[in-house]
Formats: structure tokens, sequence, C-alpha cells
């Protein structure tokens, strides 16, 4: 034996002894059997707890050599994937590397249980199922549903859909809070389970989370979901998928946008039940929002949707437990300090509660009264209610309480009286005899041990019975131990059926008391308040109603992804962008849906993001064709509004013009006799008033601006001016046009005109009458320079060819203006270098 040799039989005999010093950690990693599977070129480990056996580490230390016993070639780099650094073992750093995860139990070329999972093709071929490592996992998820009452065929059916679901999306995690969706199909069932839902909500409970996570490039699944759950399931899954997810985005919330998502939600689903995995998916959401990698923003715009949408759309499903839920979690994060004094006194209420059930059974069985009645305990129920935290919160501050604790209603007792009709007793008899009784109770409960009347705490709604026949007596007593405050209701049966069945019952009646603003709205009235609903014998139907009041309507998000626009059915992408506001209607460029440029005439489907794009000045582009690309009448009053205005803003500037050219090729006769200056504009609209037929200067102008001859012209400004007719030098329009172009090209020579008489019109009087599109009429015909004093760089050549008005009183105007040159350098289309070519 050489030295070599020696060294290394002591090393390994010193590294077995001490192994088992090691870590339980390293000990388990570094653990192996004999047992070892080929398949593929993979080694499994099958017993991860066997004694480390010294022909493995023989086998760490001669690569390639073959061990006693086995055809099994053993190779460093196969077999050991653990770094063991952090326990200084000396030599074995080249052979050990760190493993990625604590849980992974993959050492190279070798797998554990927990790492053998069937492909999921090979799943829906039916070739290979999950080992007793992942059913295990599966049968966890069914555990934890809550969801044991489903008969036999149901259950398998549900277990498939958990194993292919736990396949499917096994370490795959919510794109928003990286929650895994393992563990988000288990609360939800969970919830769902506590609502006691059926088989086809269920299954497209789970299974919507494949569809949208998996199907879009896999029609295997589709087709395995079909076969295995029908296509019902399918169509439900599928359809779910589409309903918006996230609708917060906005810490300041607005009533009228929280109801749009509401009735957003219920315009969208197909199926009514579709809404019970909307709510079960965010009540799971909500009780585990504190331990979701979500930062604090993210977490209170979560429970502020969670409140303002789910909770009424739970009440409004009549899903009462669910909705105080969803309101306690959510107010849990929005105010953590009053959420803990609410507690406080919900607590109370607990105690407080088990207290006087206990007196009312025990004045029930020993009275007397009740006994000749033959009112027995049989014939008295009690149902009680605490009130949730939240809603303590509101009524404090809406009855503008000082502390939570002077709620009068923490905790509400309801006791209904069964009392049959006796033989030949009439129908007036029954109620009265009811109403005595129950005025015989309330006047008992004032009597009990420990418990006295709050002032002002009677009301009697059997005397003054409310406007939707709402009948009962409510008494408030408090416990000054429990330092609690009691609202008990006394009532027959019959008023009972009548209460809970009528619109006294339904939850319109809170919704009117804690969001008037709201109840009060058209969008309200037409989802919840019509005839039929107010007689709707279920939740389901009460739901179904809306959704076909609902029909017409389109709900579209906005560019922020959280503000709704509530739109007509078939209304399109310009019809949306008028919605928003008419000025962004008249001044879209370009409309997007769901990223995607989009015609104008683009058909819009609830649920899509629209954003637009408007003229980078704001400039109006709106054409005469666009009432044809949209169909709602907001738009089409816009857009008709528009083009009157538009018209008459043009007819106008020619007007204008008109006006213009007269007072410059005439100035010098004008001031001789307006003490040498020519009146401005806020003169010539008074005198429009006293020396003409018109009102105002607009209409005068309207008038110039329409085909007016040269000389029904010369006739109107005459007498705007005091002028005689034949005085006056009147140009055609086509002159005064081209002279006005001119002017918008290249300035004006005279600028007093232009500050006097242009710019006041513009800018001050015409908008004051209505013309509010004239300053962009003007500068669309004219030019935006007409309104400015600067020059064009060719204006001093330019000027040649335009004679100034000082020797022009006696020269017709195709003397003044050289029209044959001006025609050369407006309407030829030249550049720079040319123009200055025409002027040298």
């Amino acid at each position: 034996m050489n030295k070599i040799q020696y060294i290394f039989i002591i090393y390994v005999s010193l590294l077995i002894v001490t192994q088992s010093y090691l870590p339980p950690k390293l000990k388990t990693k570094l653990s192996y059997t004999q047992e070892i599977n080929f398949k593929e070129e993979s080694q499994t480990v099958h017993n991860t707890n066997d004694v480390l056996r010294t022909d493995t580490w023989w086998a760490l230390f001669s690569p390639g050599k073959k061990v006693e016993d086995s055809n099994i070639t053993y190779q460093p780099a196969n077999l050991i994937d653990y770094d063991v650094k952090s326990y200084k073992i000396k030599g074995f750093r080249s052979l050990l590397t760190e493993t990625a995860s604590e849980s992974s139990q993959t050492w190279r070329g070798m797998k554990t249980d927990a790492d053998i999972l069937p492909s999921i093709e090979s799943f829906i071929e039916g070739t290979n199922k999950l080992n007793d490592y992942h059913e295990k996992k599966v049968q966890e998820l069914w555990n934890s549903a809550k969801i044991q009452y489903l008969n036999t065929e149901e259950t398998e059916l549900i277990l498939d859909a958990l194993r292919f679901s736990y396949l499917a999306l096994k370490d795959k995690r919510t794109e928003r809070s990286k929650e895994l969706y393992t563990e988000r199909i288990s609360g939800t069932l969970s919830v769902l389970g506590e609502l006691k839902s059926t088989i086809e909500v269920l299954l497209p409970g789970i299974l919507h989370n494949v569809i949208s996570e998996c199907a879009q490039n896999n029609n295997d699944i589709k087709t395995f979901i079909s076969n295995r759950f029908g296509n019902n399931i399918l169509d439900k899954a599928e359809k779910y998928t589409k309903i918006p997810k996230f609708m917060a985005r906005k810490e300041d919330v607005d009533p009228l946008q929280s109801e749009f998502k509401i009735q957003m939600l219920v315009s969208m689903i197909e199926d009514y039940h579709s809404l019970y995995i909307r709510l079960a998916d965010r009540v799971h959401t909500l009780r585990i929002l504190h331990t979701l990698n979500l930062d604090a923003t993210e977490k209170y715009l979560i429970a502020m949707e969670g409140l303002n949408v789910y909770a009424p759309l739970a009440h409004k499903m009549g899903v009462k437990d669910k909705k105080g839920e969803l309101e306690d979690l959510a107010f849990r994060f929005i105010d953590p300090e009053a959420f803990e004094q609410c507690k406080l006194t919900q607590a109370s209420a607990f105690q407080a509660y088990h207290h006087i059930c206990e007196s009312i059974k025990k004045l029930v069985q020993s009275n007397v009264y009740l006994r000749v009645q033959n009112i027995t305990a049989s014939n008295i129920k009690i149902e009680t209610r605490i009130k949730d935290k939240y809603q303590l919160y509101l009524k404090m501050h809406r009855k503008g309480l000082k502390s939570v604790s002077d709620v009068r209603d923490a905790l509400g007792l309801r006791i209904i009286i069964n009392h049959p009709q006796q033989a030949e007793e009439t129908a007036e008899e029954y109620t009265e005899r009811g109403n005595k009784l129950c005025y015989h109770i309330i006047n008992k409960l004032n009597t009990l041990s420990g418990w006295k009347p709050i002032k002002n705490g009677f009301k009697d709604y059997i005397k003054s019975t409310k406007s939707n026949g709402y009948q009962s007596l409510h008494q408030y007593i408090h416990h000054d131990t429990f330092n609690c405050n009691v609202e008990v209701q006394v009532r027959t049966l019959p008023m009972h059926i009548k209460a809970e069945m009528g619109e006294a019952a339904h939850w319109s009646y809170k919704d009117q008391i804690y969001k008037p603003e709201i109840a009060n709205t058209k969008y309200y009235k037409q989802a919840w308040k019509s005839p039929e609903q107010q007689h709707a014998k279920s939740p389901a139907e009460f739901i179904k109603l809306a959704k076909i009041q609902l029909k017409n309507n389109i709900y579209i998000f906005l560019k922020d992804q959280s503000t709704i626009q509530v739109l007509k059915s078939n209304s399109t992408s310009l019809d949306a962008a008028f919605a928003i506001h008419s000025e962004v209607g008249l001044t879209a460029s370009s409309i997007k849906v769901n990223n995607r440029i989009v015609d104008f005439n683009y058909p819009l489907k609830s649920g899509q993001v629209l954003s637009v794009d408007t003229h980078v000045e704001k400039a109006v582009v709106a054409k005469p064709n666009w009432l044809k690309l949209v169909t709602s009448p907001t738009a089409k009053y816009s857009l008709n509004r528009h083009f009157k205005h538009s018209h008459q803003g043009i007819i106008v500037s020619l007007g204008i013009i008109q006006l213009l050219i007269v007072l410059t090729t005439n100035s010098e006769k004008i001031k001789q006799l307006y003490n040498n200056r020519i009146p401005s504009a806020h003169e010539l609209n008074e005198l429009t008033a006293s020396r003409t037929k018109f009102s105002n200067i607009a209409e005068l102008l309207m008038n110039l601006g329409s085909d007016s001859s040269q000389k029904e012209t010369g006739i109107l400004l005459s007498s705007l001016l005091a002028m005689p007719s034949d005085s006056l030098t009147i140009p055609h329009a086509n002159t005064a046009m081209l002279w006005a172009k001119t002017l918008g090209k290249h300035g004006w020579n005279d600028h007093s005109i232009l500050k006097t008489v242009l710019l006041p019109l513009i800018k001050d009087i015409l908008p004051a009458m209505g013309l509010q599109l004239i300053e962009q009429k003007w500068c669309e015909l004219v030019g935006k320079r007409s309104l400015t004093e600067e020059h064009s760089p060719y204006f001093k050549a330019l000027s040649s060819f335009i004679i100034s008005s000082d020797d022009s009183s006696r020269r017709p105007i195709s003397e003044i203006i050289d029209t044959r040159q001006v025609n050369r350098v407006f309407d030829e289309e030249i550049n720079n270098d040319q123009e200055k070519l025409i002027f040298q």
C-alpha cells in the first residue's frame, strides 16, 4: 500500500465517522439508497433516510469506477448537489454544489418523488398519472376546500379538476400578487364551499385559472376540459376569464364609478353563478391580503375595491354574511385604528347576546299571558345579528355619534311570533291579537334584569306603518355591565313575511340611506329599480332582471384602466371619444382599443380599454363624414353643432374680410369723418345697432359674408359709416379674399386696423356673441400671421406690388393690388430660395 492510498483510507474513514454529526439538512442531502431507477437516464432516490454507504463514498473518489455488486458507474457531478462550505468539510468543495432551494430534493441526475411530475400532454392522453406524493398534495387541496357535502360522482369530478389544475399550474404564481395558483384555487374553493356552491360553480371556479394561464395556444387543454367536464363547464370557465380582474387603480373613490363597476360585472357575466366565483376570489384575496407581496398602496386599493364594489355586489346578491366579511376585511386595511375600536364594541355585543337570549327564553316560558294565548317556546323564533364592524363605523358617522359604543343597535334581536289563527277568528281579529302579543312582549322586555330602555328608544311601526308596508315594534335597551346597546324588533310572522318579501326588505332601502347620491341617479334606477325587480322572488331573479335592463349598455375602461365610461350598445370608438368630452371627440387624431389603433367606426364591447390621442395643438379636425361614424345622439349633436358654428365662423370671417378691405382702401376718407382715425370694433358694434337693421356687428358680418353683391355691400357699409355709397371703393369678393390671404402669409402693412378692429372682433366681441370658433376659422381661412404684427421675410419685396392706401381713394382696387404678382406669391408651392428669386 503506497502512501497516497494510506492517506486516502484515513480520510474516508474520518468522513464516515464525522458524517453522523452533520446537521440533519446536510445529512439528508448526503443520504443514498441502493434502489435506483434508470428510466430516461435519470436516477431517483426512493428513500432519502438511508444511511450513507461506504461504497457511495468510494464512488465519489473513484470517478468512472463501478460499485461492487452493481452495474452502476458513478460520476461525482451526477451524484451530489449540495454545498457544504458552511460546515468546513475540507476537500468537498469541488464535489458538492449549493442547492438553489431548501425544499428542493433534486440532485444532479437524481430526482425525488416531489420532482416526478407527468407532462400535461401525457396526463391528458391518460398515459401518466400523479404519483403518491402529488396525489397527497391534491388531497390536501380537497380537504381545505370544505366541499365535502358533494356526492361521490361530484367529488371525483372536483378531484380530477384539482389534479389537472395542480399539474398545469404547479409553481406558477399570479401576476400581481405572486400568490401560488394552487393556493388561490384552494382559498377560492373554501369560500365557495362556505356558500354551499354547486358543481356548476365549483368546476369553473377551478378551471378558469388553467384556461387563462395555459390554454391560449393549447387546444388540447380545452378539449380535455370539454370531454371530462362538459362543454357547459368549459363555456362558463372561458367566459369567466373575460371578466375584468382588477379595476381599482386610483386612491380617490368616485361612488358613481363604483356603481359602474358593479353594473359592468353584472352585464358581462353570462351566468349568475359566475358572480359567486368572483366574490369568493375577492373574499379569499382580502383574507390573505396581509401576506401578499404587495406594497401598502396596492393593498389599500384592493381593500377599497372590496369595500366599494364587491361588498355592495354581495348585498345585491343576497349573500349577507360575505358582504359583511368583505366590508370588515377591507375596513381593517383602510382604517386600522377605527377597526380596532369597532372590534371592542362588537366583542361587547357578543357577550350581551348570550345574556339577553337566555333572559327572553325564560320570559317566554314563565309568562302567564303568553301561555293563555297558547304561545310557547316553539311559537317564538329569535333571530340575532351582531352589527359588522364597518356598519358600526358607518352608523356612528351617519348619526353624528361621538363613539362607536353609542350606536344603538350594535346587537340586533328579532322576535318573531307565530300565533296560529283560531277557529272562527276573523282576519281583523287575528291581526289585532298578533298586535297585542307584540306590545305585551315589548313591555316585558323593559323589565328584564340588568336591562333598561334607552331614552326615546321606542318606535311603533304598527300604528305608524311605513309607506312601503313595513310593520314592527322596535325597542332599544342598554346593559351597563356589558356596555352594550341592543335593538329588539318584535313582529308577527305575517309582518315578517311581508317585510322580508316586500320592498321593505330590499337592499335598495339601505342604498337609499347610505348612498342617496347614487341611489337617485338615472344609472342606478335603470339597473336596480324596475317594477319587476321590486317583486323578484330571489337574488338570482333580481340579478337576471338587472342584466336584461343593462343589455343595451357598454362599459369600457379609459386609458387609466380604472375610469369606466358607459355607452349604449352599437357605440363606436368615436362615440366613446365624444362621451369623454366633445372637445376630445372633435380633436381626435387616433383611437386605440386594447393598445391597438382602430378605425373611428370600430364597434366597442364591454371590458375593452380605450384611449384617444388628440391633435397636438387641440385643433378641431372633425369632418362632415364623421356623422356616419357615430351612433350616439351626444356625438351627433356635438358634430352638428360644430359644423353649424364652423359654417357660421367661415361666413363671419368672410364678412370681416369685406369690412377690413373697405376700411383699408377707404381709410383716408373715413379718417376725415372720424377725427383722423378708423372707428374701433366696439364703436362699429354700437353703430351697427343705431344705423343699420342689424342688432349687432355679428349679424352684419354674417350678411356681408353671405353672397352679397358689391352693390349691396356698398349700401350696407355706407349706412354703417354714414358715408355716400358712391364715395366708397368696394373691392370684389375674390380680390378681397386674395388680399386677406396675402395678409395671412406675409403680414399687415397698417397695424392700426389690426389692433383696433380685427383683434377686438376676433378675441372679444364675436366670441362673447356665441361665435366660439371664429378665431380658429379665421386662421384656417386667412392665416395666423394676420393676427400678429409679424412680417414674412418677403414682406418688403411684396409691398411694392401692393400700393399704399394713401393715394388709393380715386383708384380701383385692381390698380391697388397687382393680382398677377400676388397670385404668384400665394398660389405657387415654392421653397424659400424660389421666393427670393421672385422678389429680386
